[in-house]
């Protein structure tokens, strides 16, 4: 194996040909190479216990697979738990932060969706089947196996979806089950003819979280092919998850973001200030204004808007709300960045945070943070300037 440089990124591509669940998820990055014996050990750091972890090779469609099973003890699986809880068991836990941050993601996007669909605040929703103890240990334990193989970016195909209905807690359901299908907004999906479910709440979940982009393969160099198995064995479709470990040598972090573009000439500056504004407090990454030129030469203004594929339907909804438009253009992208970290840095005024941009592991910019700066002139009666400039001074005093 060629030796990795180390600025080389670790990706992990997830092949959703038959769709994707929890203990699929976690089939496959054991079967990658991530240890069973080192996801037990991780996983005693969770304040959660009566369950025990195994694996087994199955074979599905003709296929080798991993299936991947969590036995639980039934007094313990029946309980059910809200966001505050498994957040509480989070908290608690001896997780490193990343893993942390990466579970805690999961679980406040799956109790969003839920909420969406039985029409209760985030806070109120009750997991069922993904509040116990499997489902717990899936999503925590796929954040677990990604740190293990020291994966720094998560790719994902498109992701197929069954046919017919399902029963669950709620009663019989169609496919997607609504939960599902709130978490999938935004998200590129395939349809297939099989009769059942292919993609699981707690699956969809973990993929839609964590994966940045979502098509094809992007350039790398493979280095271990993983197949998780799920527990049907359908004879139409191999019921397998194959995931794709790798590196490039690139030293730029990528995603995708969605472009979202329209031009206005019949709304009055007043009332276009306060747009931009609302889409960043929905979760726009940017948004602004460039002043053209219409047709009859009429000034206008067009808003360009950047957002994470996943909140792509609420900004368009929102710009259907607070403009004129009649309609819009939307573009993915490919966006490059810079290896970047925020820290503090204590000036005369106050303390400020600083933005710094790392290229092949060296610092190649420093940014104070404009909303520091800004609330210490105010409280301060400093110009804005002034306080800006030192902290640029203390910032470079950073390595």
């Amino acid at each position: 194996m060629t030796p990795q440089k180390d600025s080389a990124m670790r990706i992990a591509y997830f092949d959703c040909f038959s769709g994707a669940s929890g203990d699929m998820i976690l089939g496959s990055l054991l079967d990658a190479g991530a240890k069973l014996g080192d996801l037990r050990q991780v996983l005693k750091k969770l304040p959660l216990d009566g369950y025990t972890l195994s694996t087994r090779n199955v074979i599905r469609g003709g296929f080798s697979g991993k299936k991947f099973n969590v036995r639980v003890t039934p007094q313990n699986n029946a309980r059910s738990r809200g966001l505050e809880d498994i957040l509480r068991l989070l908290a608690k836990s001896g997780l490193s932060q990343h893993v942390k941050d990466r579970a805690t993601s999961i679980f406040n996007r799956l109790a969003e969706a839920e909420a969406r669909a039985h029409g209760k605040p985030k806070n109120e929703v009750h997991f069922h089947e993904v509040g116990a103890v499997d489902s717990i240990v899936d999503i925590v334990g796929a954040a677990i196996a990604l740190d293990l193989l020291k994966i720094d970016i998560v790719h994902c195909s498109p992701i197929a979806l069954g046919n017919g209905f399902i029963q669950c807690q709620h009663g019989r359901l169609p496919v997607p089950a609504p939960g599902t299908a709130h978490l999938l907004k935004g998200i590129p999906v395939r349809a297939t003819d099989v009769d059942g479910e292919l993609t699981t709440p707690t699956g969809v979940a973990v993929l839609t979280s964590l994966a940045t982009t979502f098509g094809s393969m992007p350039a790398m160099t493979i280095e271990s092919v993983g197949v998780g198995a799920g527990l049907a064995n359908r004879p139409s479709l191999p019921n397998l998850l194959r995931v794709f470990i790798g590196s490039t040598p690139s030293v730029f972090q990528e995603d995708h973001v969605a472009v979202v573009e329209t031009n206005i000439d019949d709304m009055s500056p007043e009332l276009l200030g306060i747009v931009v504004n609302n889409l960043l407090r929905l979760g726009a990454l940017d948004a602004y204004f460039t002043p053209i030129y219409m047709k009859k030469n009429r000034p206008a203004v067009k808003l360009t808007v950047l957002v994470s594929p996943e909140k792509l339907p609420q900004i368009q909804r929102a710009v259907f709300h607070e403009t004129s438009t009649f309609g819009m253009r939307v573009s993915l992208v490919c966006r490059s960045k810079l290896e970047h970290k925020s820290t503090n840095v204590k000036t005369h005024y106050g303390s400020v945070r600083i933005k710094i941009g790392k290229l092949d592991g060296k610092t190649v910019t420093r940014s104070p943070e404009y909303d520091d700066c800004l609330k210490l002139a105010k409280t301060t009666g400093v110009p804005l300037r002034t306080i800006y400039e030192a902290a640029n001074v203390a910032a470079q005093k950073l390595s």
